[in-house]
């Protein structure tokens, strides 16, 4: 009997261990990079995405990282003839010798040897030598998708950082807007003893505190924009007119 139950027992384990294992594969989904950001013949999706895609494409740190792994395809496919390196031909022609007489006439035959090298060595290690500039275009391509990535998550922060900034704005245009309605009222009070001065310098408190705030907001969207420009590399004015084109 043990020995059944620890023969079951194994069973279940090996179970759940295969069905954890299918399920975590059917979880898993690989990033399409090409989704990452917007290619320029391409309509982008939304205008976050068309944020994403200007950034992309004005970034210099970008053009390095791609041109870096244009170097590497080039070097790729130039491999794929070093082959031809390692192996020679040679052709030598002696003027002196093969002088050949045909009825009573000499004719001058060039001697010609022919010769061809082969660089074993090279021709052993040319294939390894592919191989290593093969993993080294895998590197560059990885890099440039780690680009996309960070770019993408730079961008989508930014612009997020620029709509919360936007809408505690308007929060503060209303607060400010009903604490200058009491701060006015207060303040008639005040000028004809109605209200005592604990009361008029509480409203007036809150008044130029909701001032502050409300300027504090519109400085938070200054410094949004300007974190913006910096990502996209041109002025935030001539590209937020697409948000309506493109929809948010």
């Amino acid at each position: 009997m043990p020995a059944i139950k620890i023969t079951l027992l194994k069973k279940i384990y090996l179970f759940t261990f295969l069905m954890s294992m299918s399920l975590g594969s059917a979880w898993a989904q690989s990033v399409n990079y090409a989704d990452i950001v917007t290619s320029e013949e391409a309509r982008p999706r939304n205008f976050e995405a068309y944020l994403v895609q200007l950034a992309w494409m004005n970034t210099p740190e970008n053009r390095a990282i791609e041109t870096e792994k244009t170097i590497a395809d080039i070097e790729k496919k130039a491999a794929k003839w070093n082959w031809t390196e390692d192996i020679g031909a040679s052709m030598n022609v002696n003027p002196t010798s093969n002088i050949t007489t045909i009825n009573g006439t000499e004719f001058f035959l060039p001697g010609i040897t022919y010769g061809l090298s082969v660089n074993a060595g090279g021709l052993l290690t040319s294939g390894y030598e592919r191989k290593i500039i093969t993993e080294k275009v895998k590197i560059a391509e990885a890099e440039v998708n780690q680009q996309k990535l960070k770019i993408r998550a730079l961008v989508s922060k930014a612009y997020q950082r620029y709509l919360l900034a936007n809408e505690i704005l308007k929060s503060r245009y209303e607060a400010e807007e009903d604490v200058s309605a009491a701060y006015t009222i207060t303040k008639e009070l005040f000028k004809k003893n109605r209200v005592d001065v604990t009361e008029y310098t509480n409203a007036s408190t809150a008044y130029f505190a909701a001032v502050e705030q409300r300027q504090m907001a519109e400085s938070d969207i200054e410094l949004s924009i300007i974190d913006m420009e910096e990502l996209i590399g041109v002025e935030w004015n001539s590209v937020q007119r697409f948000e309506a084109v493109y929809g948010k």
